[in-house]
């Protein structure tokens, strides 16, 4: 262990598609990947950058951003601790692939 924080960037498995501002952060649903919504932000938005990013929450097999108790409750402990964990993603991501602060404009779905 050498004292030094893990990157942001090593904990979320993510997909970067170079492009100009604004950034598209691309928010698949339940089952799906960080190459889940390329092809329709692709069609949206043709020359935007694109940051898939995957869930790293898992529940029968398949990725999720958040755990939850049952199909009406959610962790919402977890939930909280993972939205902030993907601000600082993005936010490194940026930093990190010479965005810096351009403008982040998310696509998503929920099942």
């Amino acid at each position: 262990m050498t004292g030094v924080p893990e990157s942001p960037l090593a904990s979320w498995r993510h997909r970067v598609v170079e492009g100009t501002a604004p950034t598209m952060l691309l928010l698949h649903g339940t089952g799906g990947d960080e190459n889940s919504l390329v092809d329709l932000a692709h069609e949206l938005a043709p020359t935007s950058r694109l940051l898939g990013v995957a869930g790293r929450s898992t529940e029968e097999g398949v990725r999720r951003y958040f755990r939850r108790f049952n199909a009406l409750e959610y962790d919402q402990e977890h939930l909280a601790s993972e939205a902030d964990a993907l601000a600082s993603f993005v936010l490194a991501a940026g930093k990190e692939y010479g965005w810096g602060e351009d403008p982040v404009v998310a696509l998503g779905y929920s099942n």
